[in-house]
């Protein structure tokens, strides 16, 4: 299940820091070792420079210290052939580790449902891994497991 390139869907995600659950999309980027993942939560939230089109794929400019990448709505990106319903986004200042033997817990607790969705196309999990390795935004020592 938490494979690199699986696209989860968690309901609710439960917060490591407290924020209130709620359902999440979860992408599994990299495993930093058998217990940590590396991973995003894709949100709808454009924040986006209202001056830049939004389209798919990177977007990356420095000097506005922005990285993102985006899966436009309707746009297939799973091998099972799931799309989001709406504009989704990923940014580079967001991923982070996260404890899969939380998860784990928590679903066999009853506290949330994990739904597969699927495996990201290779080609687009591939052209999200070199935006986010290729950003500033992104930290240091999270680039090596990308």
């Amino acid at each position: 299940m938490f494979e690199q390139g699986n696209l989860l869907y968690f309901n609710p995600f439960i917060f490591p820091d407290g924020g209130d659950p709620k359902p999440k999309f979860f992408i599994v980027l990299g495993e930093i070792d058998e217990t940590i993942l590396l991973a995003s939560l894709p949100t709808s939230k454009d924040h986006i420079p209202s001056d830049i089109e939004v389209k798919s794929g990177c977007l990356e400019i420095p000097e506005r210290m922005v990285n993102a990448y985006t899966f436009m709505a309707n746009e297939e990106v799973t091998d099972s052939g799931f799309f989001f319903e709406k504009n989704t986004f990923i940014y580079g200042q967001n991923i982070k580790t996260y404890n899969s033997v939380a998860f784990v817990e928590q679903i066999f607790s009853g506290a949330t449902v994990v739904e597969e969705k699927g495996k990201l196309k290779d080609e687009l999990f591939n052209s999200l891994k070199d935006c986010l390795k290729n950003s500033d935004a992104v930290r240091k020592r999270y680039k090596k497991y990308l």
